[in-house]
């Protein structure tokens, strides 16, 4: 029997459909197997352990109880949802308020977060050095590269905000699932499902923390020079292409930060989330200058180990700039960019604080910026990895030596807290004090507790379950104490009325 000519062609257009589906679906699956094979192969794994190993050499005391003033304040009070959402984070903000609903703190249930956040950030580090930079470079270099970045001492700074690490911990999950998202998008034609879920990844980690902006940009830089360098024509579309998650997810931060920031009403106690103004431009590239002499320790009359590198790794530069001059002219962008990205979160705000714990994206910067000019110049890549574990090892004791201190101040503070609970109950005949005043001491160390009026409740709280209201002195109860005795001599204390006390520490 003939078969007409239009079934023919039925039959060959459903052929076709069916053979398209079909190489969709096996391209999907083989692009999710590569994805998992990556992450499973023996040098992703053995790279892992070695960060991790130096993350945990640097930071395993945050595993130990310690306390910052936010984390006395957050151990003894529920912060409102307006605090976090006025300074742009919507998503530390939603997670506070789940919290506070369970009646629990994020400083309460932190010890499995911070188990979590050392982790994701060992893996996040693995997984940006691994994905951005080409297999031929040495290895040694890469892990040596991965230990300075683990070890950094502007870690410790964010890590030691026990309060914090739930929030840390979450912001990082995110990063890992926008880069899982980023690079099924990348391997495919067109996928515009993925490109949203990972900019939405990157958007929920924004809204943890601002500076992991740095981690997600840093990655789609070194990732444009990785591709040029591997083959891939330096091209617009080519760029646009890595960039629209990262691009995509600032602007719907920005836009849901818009929308929410007032969502739960105004936060009058604490104002960082203000914008700089125009007329504070000037002043704001002065500041930029400072902190970037300070960073490269410019502010010294004596050569240091940091000038001594940015000298070694520019002499590299010019000669990686004739080997391939494309791929270093793109590194060198890519370090410039992504520095004045580490800045960008600080620079836009009205209240200039370039805290260590903000800079954390300069040491995945150096990092990649020594592996890519030793991979491009073929040079001292031995001598590098060296220079690198010396200052990983510098970086741990430092990292080490911060935390240790903040425990040795967090015994000093309670154990003062102790006298000073003790001392009131009997100057007010074992009655609580309506209210305590506290004036702290001027010659006390810079980081106590005691230093910082709104965190003094939750100190006292921490150390002998006291909940007595605490008030932040009066100019004229300062000036009461200029003449008083200070703690822990006879005579600190001082009746006021309505059965308050002032402590003059």
């Amino acid at each position: 029997m003939k078969i007409p000519k239009n079934n023919f062609l039925y039959l060959s257009k459903n052929t076709n459909s069916h053979t398209q589906t079909h190489s969709r679906m096996c391209k999907k699956h083989t692009q999710d197997q590569n994805h998992m094979q990556k992450i499973t192969e023996k040098p992703f794994i053995i790279l892992f352990v070695a960060v991790l190993s130096a993350s945990l050499f640097s930071f395993g005391q945050v595993l130990l109880p310690g306390y910052t003033p936010d984390d006395f304040l957050t151990g003894s009070t529920f912060l409102p949802t307006a605090f976090f959402l006025n300074q742009g984070r919507f998503t530390e903000g939603l997670i506070v308020h789940f919290m506070n609903s369970l009646h629990l703190s994020m400083f309460n249930v932190g010890f499995g977060f911070e188990c979590l956040a050392l982790v994701l950030y060992a893996f996040l580090i693995t997984y940006i050095l691994d994905t951005c930079t080409p297999q031929t470079f040495n290895r040694w270099l890469l892990a040596a590269a991965g230990a300075y970045i683990a070890s950094s001492p502007f870690m410790a700074t964010l890590l030691n905000y026990r309060e914090a690490t739930f929030n840390t911990a979450f912001g990082f999950a995110f990063i890992a699932l926008g880069l899982y998202f980023h690079e099924k998008y990348m391997n495919a034609k067109s996928d515009f499902i993925n490109i949203f879920l990972s900019s939405l990844c990157f958007t929920l980690a924004l809204g943890c923390y601002q500076i992991f902006v740095i981690l997600i940009f840093v990655y789609a830089a070194f990732l444009v020079v990785k591709e040029n360098y591997e083959g891939t024509r330096f091209s617009a579309a080519f760029v646009s292409k890595i960039f629209a998650a990262p691009f995509c997810s600032v602007m719907l931060y920005v836009l849901l930060f818009a929308a929410t920031k007032h969502l739960a009403g105004e936060n009058d106690w604490d104002q960082r989330g203000a914008l700089l103004h125009l007329s504070g431009l000037s002043q704001r590239l002065h500041d930029i200058y400072d902190v970037t002499k300070f960073i490269l320790d410019l502010n010294t009359q004596h050569l240091s180990a940091k000038i001594c590198l940015t000298v070694v790794l520019a002499g590299l530069s010019v000669l990686a700039f004739f080997k391939r001059s494309l791929s270093t002219g793109l590194t060198f962008l890519a370090v410039l960019a992504s520095y004045a990205l580490v800045l960008l979160p600080l620079s836009i705000l009205e209240h200039w604080e370039p805290t260590p714990r903000t800079l954390l994206g300069s040491y995945f910067i150096v990092a990649l910026w020594i592996v890519w000019i030793s991979g491009i110049s073929g040079m001292l890549s031995r001598i590098l990895a060296g220079l690198m574990l010396v200052f990983s090892l510098h970086s741990m004791m430092v990292s080490n030596d911060f935390l240790t201190t903040q425990l040795k101040e967090n015994r000093w503070d309670m154990n003062v807290a102790w006298s000073l609970i003790t001392d009131v109950k009997a100057f007010n005949q074992n009655q609580p004090p309506a209210s305590l005043s506290v004036v702290p001491n001027a010659t006390a160390y810079a980081r106590s507790t005691l230093l910082v009026p709104w965190s003094i409740k939750g100190l006292l709280h921490e150390t002998g379950n006291i909940d007595w209201p605490v008030n932040a002195p009066t100019p004229a109860q300062e000036a009461q104490c200029h003449t008083s005795p200070h703690f822990p001599v006879p005579g600190y204390l001082h009746h006021l009325s309505e059965n308050a006390v002032l402590a003059c520490m």
